[in-house]
């Protein structure tokens, strides 16, 4: 049910998904085998060594992710074809245009005629009904790591940092920052603090 609404999302086409239909979804069989050619080598060991616990994950899951890539500049090189020809071919998505990193930067802090203020009005509700909202989250994640960390956290000291860490997100034009519980999992193992 998930991956039928993902690809229907990703492939916005007015036919039902169904096997007859093929052809919208995926392209013709030409262009769906190549990807299924490229993928079956890669994906199918990988399944089987994480399934069966065969090698380490550490170097397994590096080596079946950089050698396509490695396997696939060989052979350009090794035939002679350039980035462009393989552009043209369809095996690489079109070069994409370069942006300077400090752009967002120049265009907020650079001087308020780039900014739409009649925008801020309507921003505002959004700001009002999202601030309690990453509030539970931030709790809601502060109380799952205390369980799995089996620790007494204060709660006030952990949403004043992740109040904090919000702001400092803001000003560098960032997301709205919060704990995972997983990292918070995997760095007390490391740390064991």
């Amino acid at each position: 049910k998930v991956f039928k609404k993902a690809l229907e999302v990703a492939v916005p086409v007015n036919k039902p998904l169904k096997l007859r239909y093929a052809q919208y979804y995926f392209g013709s069989w030409v262009d769906a085998g190549r990807f299924i050619v490229c993928s079956l080598p890669v994906g199918l060991p990988l399944y089987i060594s994480k399934r069966y616990h065969l090698g380490k994950p550490t170097y397994v899951f590096p080596l079946f992710i950089l050698s396509p890539v490695l396997i696939f500049y060989l052979a350009l090189y090794f035939t002679g074809t350039d980035l462009s020809e393989a552009r043209a071919a369809g095996w690489l998505y079109p070069e994409d245009r370069q942006e300077d990193f400090y752009r967002p930067w120049a265009i907020v802090y650079g001087g308020a005629n780039h900014i739409d203020w009649s925008a801020l009005a309507m921003c505002t509700v959004v700001w009002i009904v999202m601030l309690p909202i990453v509030v539970l989250d931030d709790l809601l994640k502060v109380v799952s790591s205390e369980a799995q960390l089996q620790g007494d956290f204060d709660f006030n000291r952990e949403i004043k940092v992740g109040g904090v860490a919000t702001m400092l997100s803001a000003v560098f034009i960032g997301v709205p920052t919060y704990g995972q519980t997983k990292f918070n999992v995997l760095a007390y193992g490391i740390t064991h603090s």
